[in-house]
């Protein structure tokens, strides 16, 4: 697993993140040979049905609020291989705080997170269902270090076990996959998905038509549970790693944080274009 794509990846598609509407998207795809290193843009945003302009700033090369935390991490990791959840907690508090150089979008989970460093009030936590919780994951495999290690960082912001279990089966895959057998890697590490989620991912790869299957099961919204079968849809199906990024902003909703598992997947099967690492400065030390 590479994770510089995967990062690269997340910044490739910021460009239309938070666009719910696939309309409006298939027919920006008409009008540009490719969709990915785009700059956000007000007007798209508001003619579509739905859509939330969470990064009125972002310049090309630039990362979703999860993409910079697996930044944040990973540089922090790396100096550090036993960075606990207390400083976990530390980094994200600086980092994210009003008047830090971040500019971003700060999702609910986080802002909850900075709350609580800037009152004296104890902010309740929730179990959050969002694909932060697979960013020690990331992170940690990048590293060499266990799974129970990102698993520690991840109860920064949920106790649900089902994180721990898509650790599992990313873990299979990756073991398995190869540019001649990363289909089969899919077909059997979907067989670890957690039984209630196991239909989704079989129909994940046995429909190939995209649009098809993510209206049939609802699937545009954040959670992990919503956001994973489109990952493993698009992963099963792609015959380039280009062609994946693409149809997975063709999808809309949370586009720029999916991509970067999505590419994470494929950087087993597929190389990157070089010419991407110069959009995206930020991730030359990766």
């Amino acid at each position: 697993m590479k994770l510089k794509t995967a990062i690269i990846a997340n910044a490739a598609s910021l460009g239309y993140h938070w666009i719910y509407d696939p309309d409006i998207l298939e027919d920006e795809a008409h009008h540009h040979p490719s969709m990915l290193f785009k700059q956000p843009n007000l007007k798209i945003y508001q003619h579509a049905k739905e859509a939330y302009y969470g990064y009125p700033n972002a310049k090309v090369g630039d990362l979703s609020m999860q993409g910079n935390v697996i930044l944040w991490l990973y540089e922090a990791m790396k100096e550090n291989p036993d960075f606990k959840v207390e400083d976990y907690e530390t980094l994200l508090k600086t980092k994210l705080q009003p008047g830090g150089l971040y500019e971003g979008y700060v999702e609910s989970y986080a802002q909850r997170l900075v709350l609580t460093s800037l009152t004296n009030e104890t902010i309740p936590r929730h179990s959050d269902d969002h694909l932060i919780g697979f960013v020690p994951y990331l992170v940690t495999k990048a590293l060499d270090l266990p799974n129970d290690h990102a698993w520690s960082l991840a109860q920064l912001f949920t106790d649900n076990e089902d994180y721990l279990a898509f650790y599992q089966v990313f873990d299979l895959y990756f073991s398995l996959s190869s540019k001649r057998s990363h289909k089969k890697a899919i077909e059997l590490s979907i067989e670890r998905v957690p039984k209630k989620y196991r239909p989704v991912f079989q129909a994940a790869i046995t429909m190939e038509e995209t649009r098809a299957f993510v209206e049939l099961y609802g699937l545009r919204a954040c959670a992990y549970h919503q956001a994973l079968p489109i990952v493993f849809h698009l992963a099963y199906h792609a015959t380039s790693l280009e062609e994946a990024l693409e149809k997975n902003i063709l999808i809309g909703g949370n586009l720029s944080d999916r991509a970067t598992y999505l590419a994470a997947m494929l950087s087993t099967v597929f190389d990157r274009p070089t010419a991407w690492e110069a959009f995206v400065p930020l991730a030359k030390n990766v």
